[in-house]
């Protein structure tokens, strides 16, 4: 099992622990901002092999959403648990934690303002979804969005949160 898999089960785990669902949408969201944070955090090129892809209601990876295809038409991906603490299990410590600080910091955000921060603007899905030739383009032949302007864009909206509090 590929690393991003474990970690969405692991975010599932997180939700479900708490008495609260998850969305494949929302889970593919918290993925993309957790690979982009990190990248940051730990100044990384790629935190997953997997890319993400645009396709006509956001983004997403191909790995993940056929690993979750039964809940592409449901609100809630709803997991056996204990497959999912056996899955936890073999995570290191530093990944659950990391994964943890994303979970607690987004829990309260709802599923439709975690995605408009995740398309805003100056995002590369926001750069993508601007152009509706390019558009229809990167869906076709399954772009991915380029890690580095992941990376670029969380650091600049991380320096400009940073700003906005010095003042």
């Amino acid at each position: 099992m590929n690393q991003i898999i474990k970690d969405s089960y692991y975010l599932v785990k997180l939700h479900q622990d708490n008495g609260e669902s998850v969305s494949l949408r929302r889970l593919t969201d918290l993925l993309f901002i957790y690979e982009s944070a990190f990248m940051v955090g730990y100044d990384l090129t790629r935190i997953y092999d997997q890319d993400f892809l645009i396709g006509t209601d956001g983004v997403y990876v191909k790995a993940v959403r056929e690993e979750f295809k039964e809940f592409e038409e449901v609100e809630s991906i709803m997991i056996n648990d204990k497959r999912l603490k056996a899955i936890a299990k073999s995570l290191p410590r530093k990944k659950k934690s990391d994964l943890g600080f994303i979970y607690r910091y987004f829990r309260e955000i709802s599923d439709a303002k975690i995605h408009e921060f995740v398309s805003s603007e100056e995002s590369p899905i926001e750069e993508m979804f601007a152009n509706p030739e390019l558009l229809a383009f990167n869906i076709a032949h399954e772009v991915p969005i380029e890690k580095g302007r992941m990376k670029a864009w969380y650091h600049d909206y991380i320096m400009g949160y940073t700003e906005q509090e010095e003042e």
